[in-house]
């Protein structure tokens, strides 16, 4: 078994400037580090799908981070980050293959989808976290309401 890494998820201003709409989302930390950075796409205008926008694509994006849900993609990876405008990945997004083996889950295989051309991959190691601690911190955007209001909502009905 590989090393472990923690994955949490931290509140993100998106500034509005220009034409660009302002949003509040939950960014992915790994090792309490942006993994845009990890993976040499800082400054990058792309953010998760978690923490705005309609309440049922936010738990989809959870539940398939969470394998709980199948992948949106034809590729089987699962969408990390987006357009801030829209959240569509015709405008270009990054993905994940999420996998479980045993006790852990595995980040892999990243890439750059827009859904109409093949995946360009992204050269990035794989990220192994321990399957209970990441399920847990997951679920904490639900179950805390760490995600936006229209998701703590959409729990309480």
């Amino acid at each position: 078994m590989s090393q472990s890494s923690t994955l949490s998820l931290a509140s993100r201003q998106r500034p509005g400037v220009d034409s660009r709409t302002p949003r509040e989302y939950l960014d992915v930390l790994v090792d309490s580090h942006r993994l845009l950075d990890r993976i040499g796409w800082d400054g990058a205008d792309l953010i998760t799908p978690i923490g705005w926008g309609v309440p049922a694509s936010q738990l989809s994006a959870i539940r398939q981070l969470q394998r709980d849900e199948p992948s949106s993609l034809s590729s089987g990876r699962v969408l990390l980050f987006v357009c801030p405008e829209c959240g569509d990945i015709g405008c270009g997004a990054i993905a994940v293959r999420v996998t479980r083996s045993g006790g852990e889950v595995v980040w892999s295989d990243f890439a750059r989808e827009n859904g109409y051309e093949e995946p360009s991959p992204i050269d990035c190691d794989p990220i192994h976290f321990n399957a209970s601690d990441y399920w847990h911190a997951l679920e904490q955007c639900v179950v805390d309401g760490r995600s936006n209001k229209s998701l703590e909502r959409t729990r309480e009905r």
